[in-house]
């Protein structure tokens, strides 16, 4: 219960920035003319660099919230560990904080353009999935949907075309994502290989598997007999009934990886775009 609490401790010191981050979030974000980012916006108008990275910051910001509303509850009650939905919370969390980073933190300008390009292509790309699945639905046929799909089949070409022209053919791959921007993050390798685990956990969790809240804090430690003997072959496996408890451990590292990794997120964008974030970063 010592390491719970103390978990619980550090997560909750940290909500005073994230109240600061809530707040910066509410109004739109516009890099000062001649800095980095600036030039960076001009490759791309429909969806700028600045924007890409400033709509990671915004889900990074809104899930880190959506977990403190679990842990924060109103006077006389407990927090509340909920098995699956806070390491899902949190995996949002991580996805939209290494999107900032991993977009801002090249020092080649060709870097941030090709990868602010990649990840717009995905976002696009699974809105025309969507537009597609909602278009033969009752009640969903109208004019304003033809031509938000027309709008969104035109800009992915459009940015097809821009990234054929540079030789850019790389698909989003999210778990490399959260890998680069950790490492730009973080400088000890062990952290990295934690956020990584974490991203791995917390998409588990989003999708329903199982082994995602084994071993937890409330789960039955094996016997020395028990981890000695070898696994029996699969027709002689039997069901063992087992119970499983949200674990704030395991949350608050996933929270904690999220967090400073958006914090990292907060100082490039500042950097890049030549804009005081002292608020968002102290």
């Amino acid at each position: 219960m010592d390491a719970e609490w103390d978990m619980y401790e550090k997560v909750r010191s940290t909500w005073p920035r994230l109240d600061r981050w809530r707040e910066r979030i509410r109004s739109d974000f516009r890099p000062t003319a001649g800095s980095e980012l600036a030039d960076d916006d001009l490759d791309w108008p429909p969806m700028p660099v600045s924007q890409v990275a400033w709509a990671g910051l915004g889900s990074a910001t809104m899930h880190l919230h959506g977990m403190r509303l679990h842990l924060d509850p109103s006077p006389g009650r407990k927090p509340e560990l909920v098995p699956f939905a806070q390491l899902s919370l949190g995996r949002g969390a991580l996805i939209g904080a290494a999107q900032a980073v991993w977009v801002l933190a090249p020092a080649e300008r060709s870097r941030r353009l090709e990868r602010s390009r990649i990840v717009s292509h995905y976002v696009m790309d699974e809105q025309r999935k969507f537009l597609n699945d909602v278009a033969p639905l009752p009640g969903t046929h109208d004019r304003a949907l033809e031509v938000v799909q027309r709008h969104v089949t035109e800009r992915l070409k459009e940015l097809d075309r821009l990234r054929t022209a540079s030789d850019e053919r790389a698909a989003l791959n999210t778990t490399q994502m959260v890998k680069d921007a950790a490492a730009a993050a973080f400088s000890d390798p062990d952290l990295v290989g934690e956020a990584v685990a974490m991203w791995r956990l917390g998409s588990a969790a989003a999708h329903g598997l199982i082994w995602s809240v084994f071993g937890g804090s409330e789960a039955r430690a094996p016997s020395d007999e028990e981890l000695a003997t070898p696994s029996p072959p699969a027709e002689e496996a039997v069901l063992a009934e087992m119970s499983a408890g949200g674990d704030m451990v395991r949350n608050g590292n996933l929270y904690l990886a999220a967090f400073h990794l958006a914090g990292h997120a907060w100082r490039l964008i500042g950097e890049r775009g030549g804009v005081n974030t002292g608020p968002c970063v102290s």
